[in-house]
């Protein structure tokens, strides 16, 4: 199997030298053959680089890229890897979009879509209001997990450059699914991100949620409306700490529960907040080594 060794040395001396479209030439010249060949692990190798060579681009590039993968996105609907790591990129490059061009989205008048509940038309993303990029992250989100059973036993070996080396590791998020669910929970969690931000907030009010791992995946999350970014967030919390609750080991179930306890008291206000807290985190700190529970938990006040 080609394995396009030439081609990534020259794209890997475009990427060191910051030649970004020249990379993004020749990654999309070893998509187009590996797509012909079938050839599975190049074709992802080639998506996952080239996100990182679309990082920069002016608002016409940007809408190009996005109808880029839209179309390699509806020609992998029954590649299931495939498809949610397409869908997991695209929703990044519509975020990036949307901030880029916020000053002029945001004084557009909302127009009425003909949309269905799983389908955007992108061609016309020029003319959306925030309401749209919304309705199209949700689903780029939804649809990116939409494989889940497939994507938990898919190792993140040869996916690795989808993780933030300088905040993860491949222990810490040993699949496929792990890299993508965070993907998305960091997303809904930026506040500063209106596009994720619905009118109504989910309140986090329960010192339930602050219990242990085990007891956490049990609570039922209830909402009037299950697209608000912090309950969407909280419900993959609840799956991914269920997916390692059992690990024999450790390190993945820590890091994710602590990222949990860290977004619940970031985003919740209730009286007994930190002393739910504090509960949760000294009955970690009597099984575990300081170790194991690393820089995470930092951000402690108790």
């Amino acid at each position: 199997m080609n394995t396009f060794q030439s081609e990534w040395k020259m794209i890997d001396a475009d990427f060191q030298n910051n030649l970004n479209q020249s990379a993004t030439q020749k990654i999309k010249k070893i998509i187009d053959v590996a797509k012909k060949e079938g050839n599975h692990e190049q074709y992802i190798k080639a998506i996952c680089y080239l996100q990182l060579a679309l990082a920069e681009t002016d608002e016409e590039s940007s809408k190009n890229n996005i109808l880029f993968f839209d179309k390699e996105i509806k020609e992998q609907q029954n590649e299931p890897i495939k498809y949610s790591i397409l869908n997991s990129i695209l929703g990044d490059l519509i975020e990036s979009y949307y901030q880029a061009n916020r000053w002029k989205i945001l004084s557009r008048t909302p127009l009425n879509h003909r949309w269905d509940a799983d389908n955007v038309t992108y061609t016309d993303i020029d003319t959306w209001a925030t309401a749209d990029f919304n309705h199209a992250l949700l689903i780029c989100y939804k649809n990116s997990l939409k494989y889940e059973s497939f994507l938990k036993k898919e190792s993140i070996g040869q996916y690795s450059v989808l993780i933030d080396s300088g905040k993860n590791t491949t222990q810490l998020r040993p699949t496929l699914y792990d890299v993508l669910a965070f993907r998305v929970i960091e997303s809904l969690s930026d506040d500063s991100k209106e596009i994720t931000q619905g009118a109504y907030q989910y309140e986090m009010n329960d010192a339930a949620l602050f219990s242990t791992a085990k007891e956490f995946c049990k609570i039922p999350l209830k909402t009037s409306d299950t697209t608000q970014s912090q309950y969407r967030a909280l419900r993959l919390y609840q799956s991914l700490v269920a997916f390692h609750l059992n690990d024999a080991e450790p390190s993945a179930l820590i890091d994710i529960d602590l990222l949990r306890l860290e977004f619940l008291y970031q985003k919740s206000f209730f009286i007994q907040q930190r002393s739910a807290l504090h509960q949760t985190i000294e009955s970690y700190r009597r099984k575990i080594s300081p170790s194991q529970t690393g820089c995470k938990s930092e951000f402690l006040p108790c």
